[in-house]
């Protein structure tokens, strides 16, 4: 898990209550929970829509922005419009980093099951997602972003309900092709009772 110190939880203290309760369940399964440095997980996270990653969406969109842009939400342009401004050197650079950033991880993952992470660190309503669609989405996405560039695989697994009767859940993220390891990790903490 991430080090109490690098836990954003955007002011939402039932999210950050829910996760530690979430913690405590996983602890009660017979797990143990060793801190890591999450710099290098943010750090990829944020390449999805901070760097030339987020020119990638233009391979596909290419023909609707040429003929039909006005067929796009606005929403989704804004986050595909600065592909625009970067090169191919800006994408390289990008992907010497993120090459970097999945070896560190990889490090990181050495000899743990699994990371785990809130789902999401706090909840928006409809209404607060469409008045700030794209820094919201990017909050949502703090604890999950990382997962594709760094070729891991995830499962979310919802547990316990927050005091304001939302739902809260832990997300686990292990190395490509340990979907199985996560399926298990995911019964154990849903179980009624712990393994033995």
């Amino acid at each position: 898990m991430p080090r109490k110190s690098q836990l954003h939880f955007f002011g939402d203290q039932y999210s950050a209550r829910s996760f530690e309760a979430n913690l405590d369940r996983l602890v009660d399964r017979g797990f143990s929970l060793t801190e890591i440095d999450f710099d290098p997980f943010e750090e990829a996270g944020r390449l999805v829509f901070q760097s030339a990653m987020v020119a990638e969406r233009l391979c596909d969109y290419g023909d609707v922005i040429a003929n039909r842009r006005d067929a796009i939400h606005p929403a989704v342009w804004a986050a595909m419009e600065p592909g625009l401004a970067y090169s191919a050197k800006d994408a390289f650079q990008t992907l010497y980093e993120l090459k970097r950033l999945q070896r560190v991880a990889s490090n990181s993952l050495s000899g743990f099951a699994a990371l785990v992470v809130p789902t999401v660190p706090t909840i928006f309503t409809i209404e607060e997602m469409l008045a700030e669609p794209i820094q919201r989405n990017t909050i949502m996405g703090t604890y999950t972003y990382f997962v594709n560039p760094l070729d891991l695989c995830a499962v979310s697994v919802p547990w316990v309900t927050r005091n304001d009767v939302l739902p809260s859940a832990l997300c686990f993220a292990a190395g490509a092709g340990e979907d199985g390891t996560l399926r298990s990790i995911a019964r154990v903490f849903e179980s009624r009772s712990p393994e033995t």
